[in-house]
């Protein structure tokens, strides 16, 4: 199973056509939102593995990862 967080609703949309020609869609989930939105929402679901792809030159990311820290949200 994996979730998708991803904000750009047209690239959510090009996802979810994927996501069914490959015949996996009800493996996954798809949210269109802002990240820090949906980290700060009480998620008691555990990941394995985050893969983060920010535009690195903005460290915003370091505070999404003090939240998965902080909220224990990984195995």
């Amino acid at each position: 199973k994996v979730s998708f967080v991803e904000e750009d609703i047209k690239a959510c949309k090009i996802l979810k056509e994927n996501l069914i020609n490959l015949l996996i869609i009800e493996k996954a989930n798809i949210f269109n939102i802002k990240i820090e939105n949906f980290l700060i929402k009480n998620i008691e679901e555990k990941f394995d593995i985050f893969f983060l792809d920010p535009p690195f030159k903005d460290e915003s990311f370091l505070e999404n990862l003090n939240i998965i820290k902080k909220k224990k949200i990984f195995n």
